[in-house]
């Protein structure tokens, strides 16, 4: 079994990390957005690569650290994943892949845990999960979620993008396009604010300053989706129909991995206050949402 291929790209070497495949994966289902009952199902073993000439599959995946509703939104698309929080961590552990059709496509949807935890060996776990789950040669549609709420952006969303964001390139070398897709946005003049501010534009001329450079967050947004919080009984609805459009348009990419996810940068944690360093440019993104984007910028 190959866990690790060597490829080259214009910019560099890099190192993709195919993931080792399970005989089996077993999934907890969960029949609602809160855990009521759970069954379990074995499945068979992921589906192999075709052959170099075949187009390779097409992955959904979506990055974002614990509670910000991964699951849930696959699980919307057609998936099967366990979702919910326990106490300070996340649900989910191990990287697993269900294949849906969505609108006459067929997509395999990647659920996979957040980045960063409390728990430093449980950060590491994560990820290695997440590199793994890059390293299947699959095409992939990318996406970022977010979580909106009064306080601004978390530093540490901010990180996880930063980490993924310097690992990933196009096997060609360009630039990989995510998808942001920011989550439980309460109340409509927090929405309203989201809505006004919080555009793709806005996030393109932010991401392509200096400051956000030197942070590994020079990132190319494909397109922005807002998602309201509403109740338990037009959630799925509501939701579904928001995501579909972009997971839909998103162009899929082969991608190579420069290294391994990791959890620290020794030499960056050292120098810079690790997520620390990550504050401000939060505070600059909430200032995009509340003010618009000439504050945002300092203008």
């Amino acid at each position: 079994m190959h866990c690790m291929a060597l490829s080259t790209s214009p910019r560099d070497v890099c190192q993709a990390y195919n993931g080792c495949r399970q005989d089996d994966a077993t999934q907890t289902i969960a029949h609602s957005h809160y855990l009521t009952s759970t069954f379990r199902l074995t499945f068979p073993p992921m589906t192999e690569l075709p052959a170099s000439d075949e187009t390779p599959p097409t992955a959904v995946m979506f990055f974002g650290n614990w509670g910000v509703g991964k699951s849930t939104l696959l699980t919307l698309l057609g998936g099967n994943f366990t979702s919910g929080v326990k106490f300070m961590e996340s649900v989910t552990r191990k990287a697993s892949e269900q294949i849906v059709t969505l609108d006459g496509e067929k997509l395999i949807l990647i659920d996979i845990p957040g980045l960063y935890e409390n728990d430093e060996e449980a950060s590491e776990a994560n990820a290695k999960e997440l590199t793994r789950a890059l390293g299947k040669g699959y095409r992939y549609k990318l996406f970022f979620l977010l979580t909106g709420h009064n306080r601004g952006l978390q530093t540490q969303d901010l990180a996880l993008m930063s980490n993924v964001n310097k690992h990933i390139s196009q096997d060609h070398g360009a630039k990989v396009e995510f998808g942001i897709i920011v989550n439980q946005i309460k109340g409509d003049k927090m929405y309203d604010m989201y809505a006004e501010n919080f555009t793709k534009d806005n996030l393109q001329k932010i991401f392509g300053s200096p400051e956000f450079k030197k942070l590994d967050l020079d990132i190319q947004v494909g397109s922005v989706t807002l998602l309201r919080f509403e109740e338990e009984d037009v959630l799925a609805q509501r939701v579904r129909d928001a995501i579909i459009q972009p997971v839909r348009d998103q162009v899929p990419v082969k991608i190579c991995l420069s290294g391994p996810i990791v959890t620290q940068d020794k030499d960056k944690d050292r120098s810079d206050g690790g997520i620390s360093r990550f504050r401000i440019a939060a505070g600059i993104l909430s200032t995009l949402v509340v003010m618009g984007l000439g504050l945002a910028l300092g203008q």
